[in-house]
């Protein structure tokens, strides 16, 4: 039995998937959805790109991980908008 001090056992959080990042981004005068460095757009506006976001996570999202979505608030920060499960 692993003691304390044993890094080897993680237990079981340790085999859940990594989370799945959606990040929406502007360059160069457009909007942009970053997904695991593929970035899909371009958007004209930031509310289209979270839409965009949402539909890929709709159509390609992983049931097995976790997802969030990151966007800039209109101060500029970047902000967690959303964070779940994708059901099955």
């Amino acid at each position: 039995m692993p003691g304390n001090d044993d890094k080897s056992f993680l237990g079981p959080k340790s085999r859940r998937a990594p989370t799945c990042l959606y990040i929406v981004l502007q360059s160069r005068g457009a909007w942009w959805v970053d997904r695991e460095g593929k970035s899909l757009g371009p958007y004209t506006t930031r509310d289209e790109a979270e839409s965009g976001a949402f539909h890929l996570i709709e159509v390609f999202g992983d049931p097995t991980r976790p997802t969030e979505v990151w966007s800039r608030d209109d101060a500029g920060k970047i902000r967690l908008i959303w964070k779940g499960d994708i059901q099955a």
